[in-house]
Parts: structure tokens; C-alpha cells; sequence
């Protein structure tokens, strides 16, 4: 590809270095924006009084493998958490 690039097409190699690392930097800045977005919206939902993690445990009809105890019966009583 590299044969490609240089000869057939005539970029230097200095140049697909330059293009290389623009692309390294848009990607590390797309990350940072992208964490700055997540941050806004988790801060916009806490001021509106919304969760951002359910309050309550996904209900299951049971019969299930259950992640407490063995045979599914924390999960017939809709509890997932420790001690239920």
C-alpha cells in the first residue's frame, strides 16, 4: 500500500506522515468532545430530576438463572440485588 501511495500516486512520504497524524489528533479531539458531551447530558439529566441509572430492578416472570441464589427464585421476586 505504501509502494502504492508513493510511487503510483506521488505522495511523499513526509506527507502521509502529515495526513497520519492530523488524522491521530481529529481522533483524540472526536474523543474529548465526545467525553465533554457525555458529561453535558449526564448534567442536564440529574438537574431535571431524571435518573441516569434506573431506580428500580428489571422484573423478570422468572424460571430464569438467577444471579442470587440457585433455581431463579430471586429473579421470580424481582430482586437482583444482593440480600433480597
Amino acid at each position: 500500500m505504501f509502494f502504492f501511495q508513493t510511487n503510483e500516486l506521488g505522495f511523499t512520504p513526509t506527507f502521509l506522515g502529515d495526513v497520519q497524524l492530523a488524522v491521530a489528533l481529529a481522533s483524540l479531539v472526536g474523543a474529548w468532545e465526545g467525553a465533554q458531551s457525555t458529561v453535558l447530558v449526564n448534567a442536564r439529566r440529574s438537574r431535571a430530576g431524571g435518573d441516569t441509572v434506573p431506580s428500580k430492578p428489571a422484573h423478570s416472570s422468572g424460571g430464569g438463572p438467577s444471579f442470587v441464589g440457585g433455581g431463579g427464585a430471586g429473579l421470580a421476586r424481582g430482586c437482583v440485588r444482593v440480600g433480597c
